[in-house]
């Protein structure tokens, strides 16, 4: 029950800090065009700190308009990459679609509920792709490479993956971490989060088959790199890999993943004690 707790602590401590800064943002840039009113007591006492020399206090209103301009920046920017690789991988993958593998893969689990894609190439490609209809793309090589059972550990890896909509709850991740990469306890919690996800969908995986044996061997093939992989996509194989293993090896003994370390936790106090002062500004 705890490991099911720890990507929705993780997920949802990224979310809340990173919607509280923009918040706080939110309302500093606006303050000054509609008056938007800011009553926090914490506001006003960073304001009667700062206001003792007007010098200092114009010189923290213009830093904390240059870090709107520049949080705004990274976010827009990591929204349109998203956009860039999401038309290039959907190009991609209407060029390279392979039909009759994909019919065989939609009829043999239509009980999944869940919809394929088979893409022609000899390199291993197993990803969720799709923030709202999340579906699974796999290379033909996939299946070349090995066994059915071992295939079919893969796909349930990505089924997890597209049941739980990770893609979106990724995205959003991402966008909140590389918006506010200053905040780097942020960044831990994301990067806490996907190795999280990635041990849940491999123990669905040994729930779905009753063992772990399949699983296992794919992931110390792709470890020990002579499995070609393609350049872009492939989730399966990204992240968390050796967790991943050791959870395999011994799947009795509970995974230990440090998430508040001590620089990244003073680094992010620090900041977000700076960020409470930005309704300052807008008082004056």
């Amino acid at each position: 029950m705890r490991s099911v707790l720890m990507p929705k602590l993780s997920f949802g401590f990224a979310l809340l800090i990173g919607l509280f800064v923009l918040f706080q943002m939110g309302l500093f840039a606006v303050h000054p065009v509609w008056n938007a009113p800011l009553q926090w007591n914490l506001f006003q006492y960073c304001l009667a700190v700062v206001r003792e020399t007007a010098v200092g206090h114009d010189l923290v209103k213009t830093a904390f308009r240059l870090l709107i301009v520049y949080t705004v920046g990274r976010i827009l920017w990591r929204i349109i990459r998203q956009w860039v690789s999401t038309r290039k991988w959907t190009r991609v993958i209407r060029s390279r679609t392979d039909r009759e593998s994909t019919e065989r893969l939609n009829d043999r689990y239509r009980h999944w509920k869940t919809r394929f894609v088979a893409v022609r190439d000899d390199a291993f490609v197993a990803v969720t792709m799709g923030l709202f209809k999340p579906r699974i793309v796999v290379s033909t090589g996939l299946f070349r490479m090995f066994s059915g059972r071992e295939a079919e550990a893969v796909l349930l890896h990505e089924r997890y993956h597209c049941r739980r909509y990770d893609p979106l709850k990724s995205f959003l991740l991402a966008v909140i971490a590389e918006g506010l990469a200053y905040i780097l306890i942020i960044k831990a919690a994301a990067r806490h989060y996907r190795i999280w996800k990635e041990l849940l969908a491999d123990r669905y995986v040994i729930r779905q088959m009753g063992t772990e044996y399949y699983l296992g061997k794919v992931l110390l093939r792709l470890s020990d790199g002579k499995v070609r992989k393609a350049e872009d996509g492939v989730s399966f194989a990204d992240a968390a890999i050796n967790y991943r293993i050791l959870q395999v090896l011994d799947p009795g003994k509970p995974v230990s993943i440090s998430f508040l370390r001590p620089k990244p936790v003073i680094a992010s106090a620090s900041i977000l004690l700076a960020v409470l002062g930005m309704g300052m500004g807008g008082c004056a």
